[in-house]
């Protein structure tokens, strides 16, 4: 795949992921936490959120993903969510995204429900993820995972999500969570918002030149998989990858279900998957709807005029009405050739 054709795939794709944040509220209160807080409408009803999910079914979303800020905080309306998809459409996948401190609280019920993955945010270590997160809950965070994991929820359906920031040390959380048996990585862009904090930025391109580097001499007695998601918000990073064939247009792969776009890199046990996404396939492929009722790009709920940037509320309107409005695709059409052009400066 060249690179015309792979930018041509991405921006025809058809809708196929939904996030439902389906709570605001959150036990911790982490440093680099771009939703931040904010002074909300009335939260979408369950029985409003099913109606959704039909929906969407509808205009072809495979992929849904429970969102809170912590859904472990509104249990059965997560778990009833859940439940609902996989009773009512099996293949869909669904999973949720915690940060971990309550899964030792309902690790028995969530073995038992009919769930596909576990997205759990970890910041590093011990003393890294306690600085972002709190004292004290790496620890929680460890434990939930080892209790799901006694509970007999499969260790491969488990997902460490990771924010590179300034204190993450990525080869030391591989070392850790290998001993554990757990194998799945995702690692994302830290992104600074008005209320996220300065102090977490970090040189992404120095990150990584000390990453691969550190790699080679990393032997894990398991398989390590490693994605790493490329963002269409930091292009001098892509074009780094670029330039060191990390992404490599003469072999550019399809994932299973032709998700994602990579280029996979073999390290001793570990498989190195570098995503390309050079702009947002927001509103496009992927679709966010705030506990609220508005529909969004990821980081648009991080300003307090987030329902001015919305689209429109599936309180008021169906979600197709919403997704069809002229002025919602020519403000997608817009964000694209925007991005477009920032590719050019640096890529031409």
């Amino acid at each position: 795949m060249q690179e015309q054709e792979a930018i041509n795939y991405l921006m025809n794709q058809k809708f196929s992921e939904l996030s439902l944040f389906i709570n605001n509220v959150c036990n911790l209160n982490c440093k680099h936490c771009y939703i931040g807080s904010r002074d909300e409408e009335e939260d979408v009803s369950l029985d409003k959120w099913k109606e959704i999910i039909n929906e969407s079914i509808l205009l072809g979303v495979k992929i849904i993903g429970i969102v809170g800020k912590e859904p472990l905080l509104t249990p059965n309306k997560t778990f009833d969510l859940i439940n609902y998809i996989k009773q009512n459409f099996p293949k869909t996948i669904v999973g949720f995204v915690t940060n971990g401190t309550l899964l030792k609280e309902y690790s028995k019920i969530i073995s038992e429900i009919p769930i596909d993955y576990i997205d759990v945010s970890v910041d590093g270590t011990e003393k890294q993820h306690d600085f972002i997160r709190g004292k004290g809950n790496f620890k929680k965070t460890l434990k939930g995972i080892k209790s799901l994991i006694n509970s007999g929820f499969p260790r491969e359906k488990i997902f460490l999500s990771v924010t590179i920031t300034s204190k993450t040390d990525l080869i030391e959380m591989i070392k850790l969570f290998d001993a554990e048996g757990i194998v799945n990585f995702a690692i994302s862009p830290y992104f600074l918002l008005p209320h996220t904090s300065k102090e977490l930025i970090v040189n992404e391109i120095n990150f990584f030149e000390e990453f691969m580097v550190e790699c080679k001499n990393l032997h894990t007695k398991n398989k390590i998989n490693l994605l790493v998601k490329t963002d269409y918000s930091n292009i001098q990073l892509i074009k780094y990858f670029l330039d060191k064939k990390y992404i490599d247009f003469s072999n550019l792969q399809f994932d299973k279900r032709k998700d994602i776009i990579f280029t996979e890199h073999q390290i001793n046990n570990i498989s190195l998957y570098f995503n390309f996404l050079p702009f947002s396939t927001e509103l496009i492929r992927e679709i966010r709807i705030t506990s609220d009722g508005y529909v969004l790009r990821c980081l648009d709920q991080g300003y307090a005029d987030y329902r001015i940037r919305s689209i429109g509320n599936i309180k008021n309107n169906s979600l197709k009405e919403i997704l069809d409005k002229s002025e919602s695709k020519e403000f997608v059409k817009q964000k694209i050739y925007e991005n477009l052009r920032d590719i050019k400066k640096v890529f031409c």
